[in-house]
This record gives C-alpha cells, sequence and structure tokens, in this order.
C-alpha cells in the first residue's frame, strides 16, 4: 500500500525553497527518490541544498526520515532523521 511522503528543499536556511507532497510504496522508494531529486537540484545550483523526506501523516504533520544534502563540494550524502532539523 502506498505512503505519502513530504519532500522539502532547503537551501540556505530553515524554510523550505518548495515542498511537495507525493506517493511512494515504501519508505526505502521515497528515501531514493528524493536523492535523485537533490543530486538534480544540487548540479543547478551554485550553493549547498537539502532534500528532506518524511512520512506525511494526519493534519499535515509529518514523520521526518532524514535529509539527503548536496554541499559545496558536489558531494551528495544522506543524513538519518536525528538530524535532520525539522521536527
Amino acid at each position: 500500500m502506498a505512503g505519502s511522503y513530504t519532500l522539502a528543499l532547503l537551501r540556505n536556511g530553515p524554510r523550505a525553497a518548495w515542498s511537495r507532497v507525493m506517493p511512494f510504496a515504501s519508505d526505502s522508494d521515497a528515501i531514493a527518490a528524493a536523492g535523485r531529486i537533490a543530486e538534480a537540484e544540487g548540479r543547478r545550483s551554485p550553493e549547498p541544498v537539502s532534500l528532506m523526506v518524511g512520512r506525511s501523516g494526519d493534519e499535515g504533520q509529518v514523520d521526518w526520515l532524514g535529509g539527503w544534502d548536496w554541499d559545496a563540494e558536489g558531494e551528495l550524502f544522506w543524513e538519518p532523521d536525528d538530524s535532520a532539523g525539522l521536527h
């Protein structure tokens, strides 16, 4: 059964540049898709970006799983939810 996931792109600060709610079959599918999007956004941006991914719940609540970070050196890495910063 597919679930709803929130993806939020961050650039230089805690406010999202954009966010989307999308259906995925599992956490791993959502995380993998978010990684591809984060890499594409990072390649387009002259600054580091982060793409947060979380399970969407009732009444707009999001249980953040973590985030993909594209750093200034052009490297992509995953940080699990304890360092996500949007709880």
